[in-house]
């Protein structure tokens, strides 16, 4: 991967591949990054499961670890 990414390229994208996940993926995403909510607390707010929770937080960091590898990846 491309190592010089800066700051605001990498929000940018995150932003952009946020907003094409699923609604429940991203919301999951966005308490535990930017609300540092733990898992136990999202899965009470979206009345889920803690198990369904951490899947739907794997499923959206693949998703972005996809998203930055297609995108930037550096030839070899």
């Amino acid at each position: 991967m491309n190592k010089n990414l800066n700051t605001e390229e990498v929000k940018s994208h995150i932003a952009i591949e946020l907003h094409s996940l699923p609604l429940a993926m991203r919301t999951v995403f966005e308490l535990y990054t930017n609300q540092h909510l733990e898992l136990k607390e999202i899965a009470q707010i979206m009345s889920n499961t803690i198990q369904e929770v951490e899947l739907l937080l794997k499923e959206s960091k693949k998703a972005l670890q996809v998203s930055f590898f297609n995108r930037y990846a550096v030839n070899s």
